[in-house]
Parts: structure tokens; sequence; C-alpha cells
């Protein structure tokens, strides 16, 4: 089973012109993590998906790897699934990738 896009990570948001928190923050972001991320909501933007949206996906790092598998279900009698690698710096092409294999 994939989970919703996005699962698991945590958002930060802080003041526009807030230098300081922006700095702690920063140091708070976990390169991989955001990589698997943006390939998930890379996939869930390319689908034209929402919250609402019957598609499912997770990015993991595999070695230097991206993996991402996803799923959908927005044509309930023909489930589309998906499963590609790309190098790590290459998540949101990622993610583009495997919604133009699953529309």
């Amino acid at each position: 089973m994939l989970p919703c896009v996005g699962q698991g990570a945590i958002g930060i948001e802080t003041r526009a012109d807030d230098e300081r928190i922006a700095t702690i923050c920063e140091r708070l972001n976990h390169y991989n993590t955001r990589q698997c991320v943006t390939a998930e909501r890379a996939f869930l933007a390319e689908m034209g998906g929402g919250c609402q949206s019957p598609v499912a996906a997770y990015a993991e790092v595999i070695g230097s790897q991206l993996r991402m598998r996803a799923v959908s279900f927005r044509n309930e009698k023909n489930v589309r699934r998906g499963d590609a690698k790309r190098p790590i710096k290459e998540a949101f092409e990622l993610g583009r990738q495997l919604a133009e294999e699953l529309k």
C-alpha cells in the first residue's frame, strides 16, 4: 500500500524576513527527504491533483538513486501503477515522468 503524497514530512512555516529563524530551520532540512517530497509533489501536481485525488506515491533514496512508486485510481476500471528511478538530484523530473506514465 502506498501513502498519500508527502506523508511523514514535516513542514515549517516562518516569517518571510526572519533571517535568523530561516538559518536555524535550514539546518533542520534533510536533503534526501526534501528530494523525496519534491518528487512526490511533482507527481501530484502533474496528475492535476490535490488532497482529495485518488493517487498515491512513495519516493525513497536507495544508494545514489531516487526510486519512486506510484499508483493512480483515477479510472476505477483501470488502476495504473508505476515504478521508476533517477539520480537524486532529478527528483522533480522523476515525479513528472511517473505522472506522464500513469495518465
